[in-house]
């Protein structure tokens, strides 16, 4: 299953990236909170799918997981984030690795504790064959923890808040408005919270809790 790179502006610099890790962290520590029931991060073994910027991997080996691997698309993001482990994260360097992965089903690795996916699921395009690759790399027993984007049938959908005020636009107007003004859904699979549901109960997984919220502003 191929994920699909979106590349960086080359003028992107290295204060860019650290701006943007001190952000996800903060996003990693809200997702967390709203998990339930908590997390058992002491010696787990973790993946973390669409690894980005390393902000939920360098929390989670942190705060007492034995292991983690992140898995990204985006070479730039790759490279910057093992840049990290040889500095301000080199006493992570033993538990955290970072792999440049375009398909899933190029990670040998398997047998996690748990699996992450925060802000990656609505740019996949074939849903079951993804949630039966991550079934496969969890341990009996383990669990899968979701953070996903506006789903496409909610006001935000597509993201589109970064391009206009009007919820629901994207349903209302065609693509060429938005590209037009600069704004791509990027592959943006008009997931839909159903459909989501099915494909992951098809999948072997039983969820454990469930939690939506509204973004007003």
């Amino acid at each position: 299953l191929a994920f699909r790179a979106i590349s960086r502006p080359s003028s992107v610099t290295a204060l860019d990236n650290e701006r943007s890790l001190d952000s996800r962290t903060k996003a990693v520590q809200q997702f967390l909170r709203r998990i339930e029931p908590p997390l058992t991060l002491k010696g787990a073994r973790v993946l973390d799918v669409g690894s980005g910027y390393g902000a939920l991997c360098f929390y989670l080996a942190e705060n007492g997981a034995k292991s983690v691997v992140g898995m990204e698309v985006n070479p730039s993001l790759v490279e910057f984030t093992q840049s990290l482990l040889t500095g301000p994260c080199a006493h992570l360097a033993n538990r955290v690795g970072f792999h440049l992965v375009a398909d899933i089903d190029e990670l040998d690795e398997c047998d996690f504790d748990l699996i992450m996916c925060q802000d990656v699921l609505i740019y996949i395009q074939d849903l079951e064959r993804f949630a039966a690759a991550l079934v496969e790399r969890m341990k009996p027993g383990g669990r899968l923890a979701i953070g996903m984007s506006p789903l496409w049938y909610s006001p935000w959908g597509g993201l589109i808040k970064h391009t206009t005020w009007l919820p629901w636009a994207h349903l209302i107007f065609p693509e060429e408005f938005f590209t037009e003004r600069g704004h791509m859904f990027f592959g943006d699979s008009h997931m839909a919270l159903r459909r989501f549901l099915s494909v992951m109960r098809n999948s072997g997984l039983e969820e454990q809790h469930i939690r939506s919220e509204e973004h007003t502003s």
